[in-house]
């Protein structure tokens, strides 16, 4: 996990992992979708006045299904806006340029089905890149285990931010407790994938069949790894484990994620995958509480 990679000298430009893995990814599979598209003699060109459409369309479906999901968890209309604060998911991601496709191809038509057949490919590597930016990021991190290829992530990362406001590491802690990599699974499910994707390419009878093999495939693993994903609404440790003050889990919570995300947007103590509720130090000031920092 590395968050800043190195800084430009001179200028004092920071390099951060996930921005530049995001960079590569979407390098990487705009230029492999328009090779694969010249193979398959389709318009190359077009991937790339294609690839802005769609950029566009995912960034406001990754946001738009964050702000839905987490809704109660923004104090302003503004609060929307603030991408760089964090807050995307990659199904809506997904969802949003998936809509921006088929607007783009109303407007500019071409070949439908081949069309998607040049791109499938191309988004498994972007998840697979994009998924090593998590990773650096410490963000998409996973449940808690004992496994040998658990990995530790520092503060002030997600992981550690989710554990120290759930009780099971005091805040003085230098590092998260151990979880899955689900990141590296992804990466790894994303890579996995790109060459089954380019094995069967030339083995279709049809076109739409490597695209169909990718939706097929995506989600039934993106399912398993899921069953792995952490975040306080979705630990899956015993629900006696000691917290850090000696207290544990509150009964009405024990085992039923569902009830402790109801608790968190109702004002509990658990937050989103490490992400910090908005505006609750401010709540507690004006109500004479002292906030984070007092």
């Amino acid at each position: 996990m590395r968050q800043i990679l190195f800084s430009v000298p001179g200028l004092g430009l920071k390099i951060y992992g996930f921005g530049l893995m995001l960079t590569l990814a979407m390098l990487a599979s705009i230029n492999l979708a328009a090779w694969r598209a010249r193979r398959e003699k389709l318009n190359g060109e077009l991937i790339f006045d294609l690839a802005v459409w769609v950029l566009i369309g995912g960034l406001i479906g990754a946001r738009l299904f964050f702000v839905i999901e987490y809704w109660k968890s923004f104090e302003s209309v503004w609060d929307i806006f603030k991408v760089w604060n964090g807050g995307i998911v990659l199904y809506g991601s997904l969802i949003g340029g998936a809509i921006a496709l088929i607007v783009y191809q109303r407007l500019r038509p071409f070949p439908f089905r081949p069309m998607l057949d040049a791109i499938a490919p191309s988004l498994a590597l972007g998840v697979a890149l994009g998924r090593i930016g998590c990773f650096l990021n410490g963000c998409c991190y996973g449940d808690i285990c004992e496994l040998p290829w658990a990995v530790t992530f520092p503060r002030p990362t997600a992981p550690w931010q989710s554990h120290v406001e759930q009780g099971l590491i005091a805040e003085t802690a230098g590092y998260s407790l151990p979880v899955h990599p689900t990141q590296i699974y992804s990466a790894i499910d994303g890579f996995l994938i790109l060459a089954l994707l380019t094995s069967y390419f030339p083995l279709r009878k049809r076109d739409g069949e490597v695209a169909a093999l990718l939706f097929i495939c995506y989600p039934l693993t993106r399912f398993l790894i899921e069953q792995h994903a952490g975040g306080p609404e979705l630990s899956r440790k015993p629900d006696d484990r000691p917290r850090v003050d000696g207290s544990r889990r509150h009964p009405s919570l024990r085992g039923d994620p569902g009830q402790q995300r109801r608790h968190r947007l109702e004002g509990g103590d658990l937050c989103p995958r490490g992400y910090p509720r908005l505006g609750t130090d401010r709540a507690q000031r004006r109500d004479g509480a002292p906030g984070r920092g007092g």
